[in-house]
């Protein structure tokens, strides 16, 4: 006959109990990493930003807004973020169903460049689809516009990002509905008649 001695029985008591308690409490932890930012544009997902950041230095490929910017690089210390995109149902993608998408940024905050480094795409928790860019692949891109980028800039700075469909578009030179007229005035402007080429 096995005797288990109050003592014993106590100890596993309380180590059942710590374990526990130690697994609840990495569960909220890690349910509190992500924040709501609001729905997608088009209104199909809602975003989700995480708190946690760190750092990323490098040299990494640029491109410009502006054409006439000729730089093609960028170097120095950048920021790394994830946000993702939990869909309102189920979407078929690249020959995968996906119910989640992840996507890992590193950031200029200051100067606006962004480029992706990691995308995971899941379905019901279960990985399905995850492209991972090389250093030297990574390219970095001038948005001056709102965007999922700017909006973890803003909570790495400690504000409250505003959603992305409540905000104002604050390219002056942005045009939902590109005209002739409009192609014409920016060939004008980025590469005028007679300039060389």
């Amino acid at each position: 006959m096995f005797v288990i001695s109050k003592k014993s029985l106590h100890r596993a008591t309380l180590t059942i109990s710590m374990s526990c308690a130690f697994v609840s409490a990495s569960a909220s932890a890690f349910a509190s990493e992500w924040i709501d930012a609001g729905p997608a544009i088009d209104g199909g997902a809602k975003i989700q930003l995480n708190k946690n950041f760190h750092k990323k230095s490098g040299k990494f490929k640029a491109m410009p807004e502006s054409m006439l910017d000729q730089k093609d690089s960028i170097e120095g210390d950048f920021v790394v973020g994830a946000y993702r995109y939990v869909y309102s149902a189920p979407k078929q993608e690249n020959g995968h169903v996906i119910d989640e998408m992840i996507s890992t940024e590193i950031m200029d905050c200051a100067n606006k460049y962004y480029g992706t480094l990691q995308q995971t795409k899941k379905y019901k928790g279960k990985i399905v689809a995850d492209r991972v860019t090389a250093d030297k692949d990574v390219l970095m891109m001038e948005t001056r516009s709102d965007n999922n980028d700017s909006q973890l800039c803003e909570l790495h700075a400690g504000a409250q990002p505003a959603p992305a469909d409540r905000r104002a578009v604050t390219n002056p030179d942005y045009r939902p509905k590109v005209s002739g007229q409009d192609v014409d005035a920016l060939l004008d402007k980025y590469a005028p008649r007679g300039s060389k080429k």
